[in-house]
């Protein structure tokens, strides 16, 4: 607690203190009239000046010196600072929500040491009969002390925390205090937001808003100028040497956040922990570098990889991992039409053969040069806009896909349905109808989007690209047959893109070729993307990412199929150990075989029994939260707060101190009223006093009246 002074310059007014010494220091003549019969009597003196340098009369000097004293304090407006505005206010019946922002970005220098000074202060400045609670945010939010009376609960549940991995998200911290305050019964509410109050983490198309009635306070740790270096991604490049060797460069991509530019900046590349090359960059101020590491050999297992530049303020941007596994080349057929034009294929071969993670080993053929071998030999065959292969290449690419193996139809002009005999039928996921086009309308767009299908599930974020861009001004509409699906539609309802299982093998279909005369998608940027997850999917399933970001969820099944290893025919759990050492038993049999991956590190996953054939999950933290630009905290707390809701305080920046609006500093300077009160009550006891009769007067005296000194 603390008082500050909203008019400090009437503390001048203190000099108004040496009235009352003056009057008792200063000579006064002091004249007593005598009646008296006769002057004959009275012998004449001569008149001498008395100076009285001491003070007589103490208690009236203190009350009138007091007196001054107050008004003068009164004036000045007192007002009685509490740590954090709000929770300081002594009304009865108050439910308070504090709310502390746990991303990793809290991390940044001595961040979160204020955010608990901060988050303790406000425990400590509530009143005795208020009710209150500690929930921690990012992505999420969480009750970490439920609503109590004990402010020790919450210092408790302040001693355990930590900056986690996740971003910052604050509609999750709205929603659940809003869910946490609407279940009490006080009528009084309050929500404190501590927070380094990242612009990036307020969406402001969300329409999240505490209920009417509630006030928002918002603790300002925002660093002014922050500076940091972070590695923003990782790409990876595999080449294939001679001698059927692999190998592999690792680039990087340097971000400088700071206003200040930087030199010699280490930046390694480490294998299982042994430190493999070194390379030091330099950077501008706001500036950003790629640089590549290595080449270094393929490893021949999965491999634990970490790029590391050295630490600074923020630490947790300072690392990226990787599981790097061997995966070999897929082996890719691409046939062609007997009539195909040489550029027709063009945008489909070109988008293959630059693919490096995987690579997929391409080999093109026309329809009548295709051979069983060459069948048996792909791990994915491509009919675009060809016919059906005839004879014993017919019958091996029905055996191949039965078999495990996966078959991509893309249906154009050239794709005959009458070339498909009655035993290939059954790999259709669909009979299509003639071309219909599209051009009127200057072309039509996919609708209808499965974005939990693998074709489509790495565009589901929103910004990892946007499906819905590419125009098709041409297509040969399917009609599904019973067992198939539909992945994607057009806007006019017609089934763009289906699919099906045949046998152990996956089949897909393509209502337009990619060629750039029925649609632009081969020049969009979701073509190079598209194409490799489809080709992954249909080669028997897509790897497991290198890498994963805190807060996204990973499929136990996959991780076990990347493990060559069968779910279902598991008979124990699976252990999944976190960075921090917790261990976690899931059933890969499930309805629920999934495992959030909240911390940021190396995950170890391993069937019960089997520790030693561990699978490691890379998990970095997502570099978004990197972004420490600041938010509008008055607008944030316009957009949370009820119109009817008087506007909370908003905390300086970088001090978790609070300042308070006009009404909020009115209504807690009262103490003015009584130091005016006591100033009024000390001038009415002077007064009483000063003015009582004196004791041993003379008593009058008739006939004469003498002046005596």
């Amino acid at each position: 607690m603390g008082v500050s002074l909203l008019a400090p310059l009437f503390l001048a007014g203190l000099i108004a203190v040496a009235v009352p010494i003056l009057v008792h220091l200063t000579n006064r003549d002091r004249k007593d009239v005598v009646l008296f019969p006769s002057l004959k009597f009275l012998t004449k003196l001569p008149y001498r000046q008395v100076r009285r340098q001491r003070i007589q009369h103490w208690f009236l000097f203190a009350l009138r010196t007091l007196a001054v004293v107050l008004l003068v304090a009164a004036f000045t407006r007192p007002l009685i600072d509490g740590p954090i505005v709000g929770v300081t206010n002594d009304d009865p019946g108050r439910e308070v929500v504090i709310a502390l922002d746990r991303s990793y970005s809290m991390a940044y220098g001595d961040t979160w040491e204020r955010a608990l000074d901060a988050a303790r202060e406000a425990v400590a400045g509530l009143p005795p009969n208020t009710r209150m609670s500690l929930l921690t945010f990012a992505e999420q939010a969480q009750v970490a002390a439920a609503p109590t009376l004990d402010p020790l609960a919450l210092t408790r549940a302040l001693d355990t925390l930590t900056p986690g991995s996740g971003r910052t998200r604050f509609a999750s911290a709205i929603q659940l205090a809003n869910q946490v305050l609407l279940e009490s019964p006080l009528a009084q509410r309050e929500v404190v937001l501590i927070s380094d109050l990242q612009a990036r983490a307020w969406d402001r198309s969300s329409r999240n808003q505490l209920a009417s009635g509630t006030a928002l306070t918002i603790v300002d740790l925002s660093t002014p100028d922050p500076a940091n270096v972070l590695i923003a991604g990782i790409e990876v490049h595999r080449l294939q040497s001679g001698g059927g060797r692999q190998s592999m460069i690792l680039s990087a991509r340097v971000v400088n956040q700071g206003g200040d530019p930087v030199t010699d900046l280490p930046v390694t590349l480490y294998l299982n922990g042994q430190e493999m090359v070194t390379e030091l960059i330099s950077l501008d101020a706001d500036g950003s570098r790629t640089i590549q590491l290595g080449p270094v050999a393929q490893p021949s297992e999965l491999t634990r990889a970490t790029i590391r530049v050295s630490d600074d303020l923020l630490a947790p941007d300072n690392v990226f991992r990787l599981a790097l596994s061997p995966r070999p080349p897929l082996s890719v057929l691409l046939v062609e039409s007997p009539d195909a034009r040489p550029e027709g294929s063009l945008y489909l071969r070109e988008a293959l053969q630059i693919a490096e993670d995987p690579v997929f080993d391409v080999t093109i053929k026309r329809t009548r040069q295709v051979r069983a071998g060459d069948i048996a030999a792909a791990a994915v065959v491509i009919l675009h806009d060809s016919p059906f292969p005839g004879g014993a290449a017919g019958q091996a690419l029905v055996d191949h896909v039965v078999n495990g193996g996966g078959l991509w139809i893309i249906l154009g002009g050239r794709s005959n349905l009458r070339s498909w005999p009655e035993t290939a039928a059954t790999l259709m996921p669909g009979r299509w109808r003639r071309t219909v086009d599209r051009l009127d309308v200057q072309g039509i767009s996919l609708a209808s989007v499965d974005y939990h299908h693998p074709a489509f599930q790495i565009f589901s974020g929103p910004d990892d690209g946007n499906v819905a861009g590419p125009r098709f001004y041409r297509y040969r509409p399917i009609v599904l047959e019973d067992s198939a699906i539909a992945i994607a539609r057009y806007t006019d309802g017609a089934v763009a893109l289906a699919g099906r299982r045949a046998g152990e093998g996956r089949v897909l279909q393509f209502g337009s070729p990619f060629d750039n005369r029925w649609s632009n998608l081969p020049v969009h940027p979701v073509f190079l993307p598209f194409v490799h997850q489809v080709t992954q999917f249909l080669a028997g399933g897509l790897a497991v990412d290198p890498w994963r970001e805190a807060g996204q969820v990973v499929d136990l099944r996959e991780v076990l199929r990347d493990m060559e290893i069968d779910p279902d025919t598991l008979t124990r759990e699976v252990i999944v150990e976190s960075p921090s050492g917790n261990r976690r038993e899931v059933d890969p049999g499930s309805d629920e075989p999934f495992v959030t991956l909240s911390e940021a590190g190396f995950y170890e996953v391993y069937p019960l029994g089997r520790e030693r054939s561990a699978y490691p999950v890379a998990v970095n933290v997502d570099r978004r939260e990197s972004d420490l630009a600041r938010l509008d905290p008055e607008a944030f707390v316009a957009a949370s707060t009820a119109p009817d809701t008087l506007a909370a305080s908003i905390a300086a920046a970088g001090g978790g101190r609070a300042t308070l609006t006009p009404a909020e500093r009115e209504r807690r300077q009262g103490v003015w009223w009584y130091l005016v009160l006591g100033a009024l009550l000390l001038l009415a006891a002077e007064s009483l006093w000063s003015n009582r009769p004196a004791q041993g007067h003379p008593a009058p005296v008739a006939g004469g009246r003498i002046v005596k000194e």
